[in-house]
Order: structure tokens, then C-alpha cells, then sequence
């Protein structure tokens, strides 16, 4: 299942059921700057982390745009969207009292701190309804 940028900020609140809420999102890019001209040797490595996919799309073309850190590293930029990472978890509250963790990434999506087996068939029914997952 893909995943990539999934999670609390891509799914939006009005797709949240009640009692869950957005606890923590991070995204994980890195930048590769290629030897000038053949761009075949890697010359340097810039890895950024944002607080949400604006911020991280923003970080991103940033760090690819600058001609100033391109010109100091020798090399230029590409952008390696194999390797970047992407990461959302929800806190969620049971009606039943307990808490527990749905955590997406860029290739899983994993429950955590759950101990009711029924905890897992509720989300795993709220996930079938939400189309970003499928």
C-alpha cells in the first residue's frame, strides 16, 4: 500500500473520527549534490526534516534551488524521492477509556498500545472508508 505522505495532515480533521487527534507528523527528505559536469560522482548529502508537507515541499525546492550551496559543495542538486521518508500519528481515545497509536509511513501504517482486539478491527474498518489509504 502506498503511503507517501498519508497521515493526520494529508487526511484532514474532518476525516478524524471523535476522540483522535494528530499527535506528531514528520517528513524526511535528502538532497544529493553530483559532481559538475558528468553528475556521476556524489560529492555531498543534505537530509532536512519539516514539520508538515508544505514545509517539507518548501524545504525541498529550497535546498534545489540554491545556487549558493550548489557553488560551496561543488556539485548540483537531485533530489532522491526514494529515500525520503514520511512519517503521522494520531492519538487516539477509545470510548471504552483506552489509548492507543496509529502511526502511517512512507510504507506501513502500524497500531500501537492497544490491548482490545477490537481496538484493531475499528480502525481497520475507519481505514477501509478514508480513500487516501487505498
Amino acid at each position: 500500500m502506498a503511503l507517501k505522505a498519508t497521515g493526520a495532515r494529508h487526511l484532514g480533521s474532518s476525516n478524524l473520527p471523535p476522540g483522535v487527534f494528530e499527535n506528531r507528523f514528520d517528513s524526511l527528505t535528502k538532497i544529493f549534490l553530483t559532481s559538475i559536469p558528468v553528475n556521476t560522482k556524489t560529492v555531498g548529502a543534505i537530509t532536512a526534516k519539516a514539520p508538515d508537507v508544505t514545509a517539507f515541499n518548501a524545504v525541498a525546492a529550497g535546498i534545489m534551488a540554491s545556487t549558493d550551496l550548489a557553488a560551496a559543495m561543488g556539485g548540483s542538486p537531485v533530489r532522491d524521492s526514494e529515500a525520503e521518508s514520511y512519517s503521522a500519528q494520531l492519538k487516539c481515545h477509545d470510548p471504552t477509556g483506552e489509548i492507543y497509536y496509529v502511526t502511517f509511513t512512507s510504507d506501513a501504517v502500524r497500531i500501537t498500545s492497544y490491548q482490545d482486539d477490537a481496538i484493531r478491527a475499528t480502525v481497520e474498518t475507519w481505514a477501509d472508508t478514508v480513500a487516501a489509504l487505498g
